[in-house]
């Protein structure tokens, strides 16, 4: 009876541990390949158009940067510039020394059932004082996402956008 118990008990342990492997190679096979953490990494665009703010003439406020941004695991980095904004109407441009730069960093949450949510912060050296902004995104594609921003300009928030080309936002 004892050899029939240890042999049992053998079958039983060497099943559970093959069986293991094999859930784990299935986990590693599907994260790995069928369902890939997105590529943030790269050059985007995004608008930040103001719909709240303590300073009434920011209200219509849309200001276009351009980052590039790099993606490492799920934590994101990069810089930009701002490119130009646009008021009532009027768009100004910024080029050359008037460019105004910003260093973004950030975190990735790549869900499996609802869509991936990034998280970006980035502070700005503006004119007058330097700033910071938080972006909470949701990635659509590869190409576009959405969401909001809260920033210390003018206690402004509202939405912002992110393309992979200025055309597209």
């Amino acid at each position: 009876m004892d050899k029939f118990f240890f042999k049992e008990v053998s079958a039983q342990t060497i099943g559970t541990i093959v069986g293991g492997i094999i859930l784990s190679l299935m986990f590693f096979t599907f994260n790995d390949f069928i369902h890939k953490p997105p590529n943030i990494s790269g050059q985007w665009y995004f608008v930040n158009e103001t719909t709240d703010t303590s300073y009434s003439k920011f209200k219509t406020l849309k200001v276009y940067y351009k980052v590039m941004l790099i993606q490492q695991n799920n934590l994101i980095s990069g810089h930009g510039e701002k490119i130009q904004d646009e008021l009532s109407g009027n768009v100004t441009e910024y080029s050359g020394k008037g460019k105004i730069q910003i260093k973004l960093s950030g975190n990735l949450k790549h869900n499996f059932i609802s869509k991936d949510k990034l998280t970006i912060y980035y502070s700005e050296e503006g004119g007058i004082r330097k700033s910071s902004t938080f972006h909470n995104l949701i990635r659509f594609s590869d190409k576009k996402m959405n969401g909001g921003f809260s920033s210390t300009i003018a206690n402004s928030s509202g939405k912002t956008s992110y393309a992979r080309r200025l055309e597209d936002l």
